[in-house]
C-alpha cells in the first residue's frame, strides 16, 4: 500500500514543479505591459495566528467562473461560458470554459457561492491536521456548524437552502477545452465533469453502506487532484466577507492571484516602479461574469462601485480605462472595446509577499514583525505617491504603522485617499495633503479612533 504523503513531502514536491506551472488564462491580453509569470503555487499550508480568516482557494476556480454574482436573472439563467482564441508555444490556440446548469436545481448563484467557501475553508483546515493525499468522502460537519460559519441563523429554512446549495453545486456541469489546467499532471484539460460529484446528508448512507453521522461531499477527480497538488492560493476570508459588492469580491479573487504572479516575477521586489495588469474589458465581462455593455459611460457605472470598494480598502491603487481595438472571439460580429489597467494597492501587495513567503495570514494583527513593516512602508509610499509632500514622510510612517495595528484606521486611510484623489481631479480641493489629514481627524472622531498622533 502505497504511503501517505506529509505535507512537508507533497510542499517540496510541488514546490519544485513551480518554475515549470502555468496559471489558466495568462495568455493573451491580461498581463501587459508589465510581463508577468503568474504561478500559482502551493504557497500556503502552514499553521498561522488567524487561520479562520483564510481560506486556500484552488487557483482555477478564483480564474474561471463558476458563480452568477446577482440572483437577478438567475432563474432564467442556463450558462456561462468563457470563449478565446490564446497563444501557447507559439500558435493559437482555442479554448472554452461552460458551466451549464442543472435543469430542476438552477444555476448556482451568490448564496452557493458562499456556501461553496465554507467547503474550501473547511478543506482548507483539514490540509493542515490529514495527511496527503485527501480522500473521498471529504467530513464537513454539520449543517449548523455550516450556519455558523456563513453567520445565518441556524434555522430550518437555512439548512434547507444550504442542502439545496450543495446539491446545485453537484448537479452543475462543466466542460473545459485547454481552460482548466491539472497541476499534478501538468496540462491543460479537455474534459466534461462536475466539481462536486456527490452529496451525502446526515442520516443517508455511504457508500460502504454506513449510515452518515454528519455531511460527506465528493469531490470530482480534477478539483481533488489540484487541491492534493496544492494549486492553491490563500484568500483573506475576513477581507472577503467584509466587501459589499459581489463585484468586488470577484475582481478581488481574480486579480489577487494576478497580482502574485506579478511579484512572483519581479523576485518579491518593492512596487517602485508601479507595475500594473490590465484586462480587455470583454474578456473582463465573460471572467466575472457581467453583462457586457456597448456603451462606455454604462460600462464605467457599471464596474465603478467595485472599483471604488477596491481602492478605498487598499486593495487597488488606481484603474485606467484605455481605448482598445474591436475584437469578437465568438464570431457575432465587432462590439466596443476598451482595455482596464489595475494597479495593485498596498493591500495586494502585502498579501502577495505573504503568499510569496509561505506566510498564511495577511491581515494585520498576525503579521510578523517583518511583514508588518513590509506593510507599513507599502502604505508610506502610497500616501507619498498620492499626495506628493515628500516633507511629510516622517509624519506618513508614524500614521502608517499606527494603520497597521489598527485595521479600522487602515480602511479610513484608503477612504480618504480615495476621495482626495477624486476631489483633486473635479477641482475642488488646492492641497491634498491638508484635505487628507481634515478628512482623517474627522472620520476617526466620528468614529472614536484614536489616531496616536498627540503631537501632530
Amino acid at each position: 500500500m502505497a504511503r501517505s504523503k506529509s505535507r512537508a513531502e507533497a510542499e517540496a514536491e510541488a514546490g519544485a514543479k513551480t518554475s515549470d506551472l502555468r496559471l489558466p488564462l495568462e495568455e493573451e491580453g491580461e498581463v501587459t505591459p508589465v510581463p508577468v509569470d503568474p504561478v500559482a503555487a502551493d504557497v500556503d499550508v502552514k499553521p498561522s495566528e488567524r487561520e479562520a480568516d483564510l481560506i486556500r482557494s484552488e487557483v482555477n476556480l478564483l480564474v474561471l467562473p463558476f458563480f452568477a454574482l446577482s440572483r437577478k436573472g438567475l432563474s432564467r439563467l442556463q450558462e456561462i461560458c468563457y470563449h478565446d482564441v490564446v497563444t501557447r508555444g507559439g500558435e493559437r490556440v482555442e479554448i472554452l470554459w461552460r458551466v451549464t446548469a442543472n435543469v430542476r436545481q438552477g444555476f448556482p448563484g451568490p448564496f452557493d457561492k458562499e456556501v461553496h467557501k465554507v467547503v474550501e475553508q473547511i478543506i482548507g483546515e483539514q490540509l493542515r491536521t490529514r495527511p496527503l493525499p485527501l480522500k473521498n468522502p471529504i467530513p464537513l460537519g454539520s449543517l449548523y456548524e455550516f450556519c455558523r460559519r456563513m453567520g445565518i441563523n441556524s434555522s430550518g429554512q437555512n439548512y434547507r437552502r444550504i442542502k439545496e446549495a450543495l446539491k446545485r453545486i453537484t448537479l452543475t456541469g462543466v466542460e473545459s477545452r485547454g481552460a482548466f489546467y491539472c497541476r499534478g499532471q501538468e496540462r491543460w484539460v479537455e474534459d466534461v465533469f462536475h466539481l462536486y460529484e456527490r452529496v451525502v446528508f446526515k442520516g443517508e448512507r455511504l457508500e460502504d453502506g454506513t449510515v452518515a453521522d454528519q455531511t460527506y461531499l465528493y469531490l470530482g477527480s480534477w478539483y481533488l487532484q489540484n487541491i492534493n497538488a496544492l494549486y492553491l492560493k490563500p484568500l483573506d476570508y475576513a477581507y472577503y466577507r467584509g466587501l459589499r459588492s459581489t463585484v468586488a469580491r470577484r475582481l478581488y479573487e481574480l486579480l489577487g492571484v494576478k497580482f502574485y504572479g506579478l511579484l512572483r516575477r519581479r523576485g518579491g521586489e518593492a512596487e517602485d516602479a508601479r507595475p500594473r495588469i490590465q484586462y480587455r474589458y470583454s474578456t473582463l465581462c465573460q471572467l466575472l461574469p457581467l453583462t457586457r455593455q456597448r456603451h462606455p459611460s454604462k460600462a464605467r457605472e457599471k464596474l465603478a462601485p467595485a472599483h471604488e470598494e477596491l481602492i478605498q480598502t487598499g486593495f487597488l491603487a488606481d484603474v485606467e480605462w484605455r481605448e482598445a481595438a474591436t475584437r469578437d472571439p465568438d464570431g457575432g460580429g465587432q462590439e466596443p472595446d476598451w482595455l482596464l489597467v489595475y494597479v495593485p494597492g498596498p493591500r495586494a501587495w502585502a498579501e502577495a509577499r505573504g503568499a510569496l513567503r509561505g506566510s498564511t495570514s495577511m491581515t494585520a494583527s498576525a503579521l510578523t514583525a517583518e511583514g508588518a513593516e513590509t506593510e507599513a512602508q507599502g502604505l508610506i509610499e502610497e500616501l507619498l505617491r498620492v499626495l506628493g509632500d515628500e516633507r511629510s514622510r516622517p509624519f506618513y510612517a508614524k500614521l502608517a504603522r499606527r494603520a497597521v495595528e489598527e485595521p479600522r484606521l487602515r480602511d479610513l486611510l484608503f477612504r480618504c485617499l480615495s476621495e482626495v484623489k477624486a476631489e483633486w481631479r473635479e477641482g475642488r480641493i488646492r492641497n491634498k495633503g491638508a484635505a487628507f489629514v481634515d478628512k482623517l481627524k474627522r472620520y476617526c472622531k466620528e468614529r472614536g479612533i484614536d489616531l496616536g498622533l498627540r503631537n501632530e
